[in-house]
């Protein structure tokens, strides 16, 4: 009995090695397969500095640079200067646009500044832009102003915006200027709030 278990135990000794080695082997073999590949900018990357690699569900990869997001099918790249065309592509941002800000999972500490020279949405032009949202303002959680509209059906300057939520009531404030010599002057109040039954409630006030 005792030499049978001998007999196993060194059986399974040489299993084991065996094992080993066509592993090592193998795994040599499979290493020597892999071709490894500089891309930099001469390739159509848009810039040298890459701040994160990423592969997609269907095999391509995201290169995010400090000079725009670059997408790679394994033959050329795909750059997005902004990464907000590829999410809206209906808004193209002006030269010198800004954002910054601040994110947390505390909603009251979410913070945005966004300032544009211009920008185009839906063939609208906005001169001008700027956004603050700020939850913890005292004042305001949402600032707009816009320099001008152009629509190309009724045109409007000096667009103020603001809303702050109090007791769970959004209150909305705007003023701006329309008409033919931009001198009519416009402001428009408005609220929202979920009555007790749980649904909608607007209050709009007209312009004085």
């Amino acid at each position: 009995m005792v030499n049978i278990g001998n007999q196993i135990i060194m059986n399974l000794r040489i299993f084991l090695l065996v094992l080993c080695c066509l592993i090592n082997f193998y795994s040599r073999g499979q290493f020597n397969n892999f071709k490894f590949e500089n891309l930099d900018t001469v390739d159509g990357l848009s810039s040298s500095t890459c701040l994160t690699i990423f592969q997609d569900s269907e095999g391509f990869l995201w290169f995010g640079t400090i000079d725009g997001l670059n997408k790679y099918n394994g033959y050329e790249f795909e750059v997005y200067n902004k990464i907000v065309d590829l999410f809206v592509p209906q808004l193209k941002l002006g030269d010198n646009t800004k954002v910054k800000g601040s994110v947390s999972s505390d909603q009251s500490k979410f913070k945005l500044d966004f300032r544009s020279p211009e920008l185009l949405l839906y063939d609208n032009y906005l001169g001008k832009v700027n956004l603050q949202v700020d939850n913890n303002n005292p004042l305001y959680n949402t600032y707009i102003s816009v320099d001008s509209v152009y629509t190309g059906v009724y045109n409007v300057v000096d667009v103020n915006i603001i809303n702050k939520t109090i007791n769970d009531t959004l209150y909305v404030r705007s003023e701006f200027k329309g008409g033919e010599k931009k001198e009519d002057l416009f402001n428009l109040s408005l609220y929202h709030t979920i009555n007790p039954q749980g649904k909608s409630v607007v209050g709009v006030k007209k312009s004085d």
